[in-house]
């Protein structure tokens, strides 16, 4: 595939949860967009979350329309609503097998399905140092090829225990803090990227109150 072929045909949704649980996140997951991937393996896509009191990233929908049911008491922020925005790239059938997924449950909802391009929501100057078309285009490819595969990382992680959808949990030493293999993932990936100055990245830890050097 061309890379200008692959920025053709992408949509995004942006799914609303009500559920109140510490796990809303991997409970979306765990729903709505693993079936989907397990129904289409071969669908690009890739998705973030949010938690954000109301007026502030509200693009895309109309958060007016939200549903009272879907407003909720967010930790650390107050007032506000939780959400998940998936952007995938169409082949076949992917809106409708995604959307009849969605429609099968009453705790999730969304406005409706927009068309996108990959370099309309990963901004080329954000992510593209060289603006001429073709490397700009390439750039942004790679750039949703390695969230897609991060994407896919993260649904295989994800694990259902006592009618509960939760991810793993792996406490090698080298995932110690976060008891998750992205620690380890974090390190590889920012090892091989240096700063302007030549020098390493450094490695971060966080707990919840608190970013560390490792």
């Amino acid at each position: 595939m061309t890379d200008a072929k692959f920025h053709e045909g992408w949509y995004q949704v942006r799914l609303f949860t009500n559920v109140l649980q510490a796990n809303r996140f991997a409970n979306l997951l765990g729903r709505v967009i693993k079936p989907f991937v397990d129904q289409r393996p071969s669908v690009r896509l890739f998705f973030s979350q949010y938690y954000c009191p109301f007026g502030v990233d509200d693009g895309d929908t109309v958060i007016a329309n939200l549903p009272q049911e879907f407003h909720l008491q967010i930790p650390s922020y107050g007032l506000g609503h939780a959400s998940v925005r998936i952007r995938f790239r169409e082949r076949q059938d992917e809106q409708a097998a995604l959307t009849a997924i969605i429609n099968e449950q009453p705790d999730f909802w969304y406005s409706g399905m927009t068309a996108c391009t990959p370099e309309g929501v990963l901004p080329p100057d954000r992510f593209s140092t060289d603006q001429d078309v073709l490397s700009r285009s390439r750039r942004i490819r790679l750039i949703a090829e390695l969230l897609h595969a991060n994407c896919r990382l993260v649904l295989n992680n994800l694990r259902f225990e006592n009618g509960t959808w939760d991810f793993q949990v792996n406490d090698h030493a080298e995932n110690q803090r976060l008891g998750s293999v992205v620690k380890s993932i974090e390190h590889m990936i920012l090892n091989v990227w240096c700063r302007k100055d030549g020098a390493p990245f450094p490695i971060y830890g966080f707990d919840p109150q608190t970013i560390y050097q490792l």
